[in-house]
């Protein structure tokens, strides 16, 4: 009897887990990221929108800032320009026995100020106006000069208010004719230049001064802070462009 066995077959254990991963799985990851392009091209275009919206209300604050100074010096070079006419004018008049004008050389100085700095004002805001209307794109682009501009403009009329004001007396064109002596050789000496009202245009010259400094103070605080946001929008927009899908997560983060 033949003592041969069969030779022993090895049990290998069962081991249980997850079902293989089919061949198309490696493509589930598509809608994602198809939705994950979708979600940075909307945060782009909103970046866009945003910063469109900005730079049309710099366009605005300018140009509004622009026609408003224009309007003002105008109307401050016209007053000016009324006063020195009719001062040389009348400056040889007489009446009641002496001259209608203060009997020292009068002070002309202070209005052929305003007068003149009303004109250079009226001229350069007209310039510009023109300028933003015809080529914004440029000028837009031109930060640091339109700070230098308002730091100048704000700069030169505060001087040009204070001085104006400070020359007022009784030898200069304004002083005078808000005087009571101006008054009386209007009224009793029948002049013809009638000082009350030159009076009331000097002061309305002086509060449009006011007027024009304070505005540019508050323009250029308005347009500060829409260039700070412009920065920042601007920003955000090169680096979700910049850095394209990876930009995902870094963009939930800033917003």
């Amino acid at each position: 009897m033949s003592n041969y066995l069969p030779p022993t077959q090895t049990m290998q254990p069962i081991v249980v887990g997850p079902p293989s991963q089919p061949y198309n799985a490696r493509y589930s990851a598509i809608p994602q990221k198809t939705e994950q392009r979708q979600q940075l091209e909307t945060e782009k275009s909103v970046l866009h929108g945003q910063l469109q919206s900005l730079k049309t209300k710099v366009k605005t604050l300018r140009m509004a800032s622009r026609a408003i100074s224009t309007a003002l010096n105008m109307v401050m070079f016209a007053f000016m320009a009324f006063v020195i006419a009719t001062f040389y004018a009348t400056r040889h008049d007489t009446a009641l026995g002496r001259t209608i004008w203060p009997k020292v050389d009068a002070k002309v100085w202070p209005t052929i100020m305003l007068l003149a700095s009303s004109l250079i004002t009226f001229l350069m805001s007209l310039f510009v106006l023109c300028f933003y209307c015809l080529c914004f794109k440029r000028a837009s682009e031109s930060w640091k000069l339109v700070v230098v501009t308002y730091v100048i403009h704000i700069g030169v009329w505060l001087v040009v208010t204070i001085l104006y004001r400070q020359q007022k007396a009784l030898n200069d064109i304004w002083g005078w004719s808000c005087t009571e002596i101006a008054t009386t050789l209007q009224k009793e000496g029948h002049s013809k230049v009638n000082f009350q009202h030159l009076c009331k245009i000097q002061t309305a010259s002086w509060i449009l001064s006011i007027i024009e400094t304070s505005l540019k103070i508050l323009f250029g605080m308005v347009y500060f802070f829409f260039y700070r946001k412009v920065r920042k929008v601007s920003a955000k927009r090169s680096l979700a462009t910049s850095m394209g899908e990876g930009a995902e997560g870094l963009l939930n983060a800033l917003f």
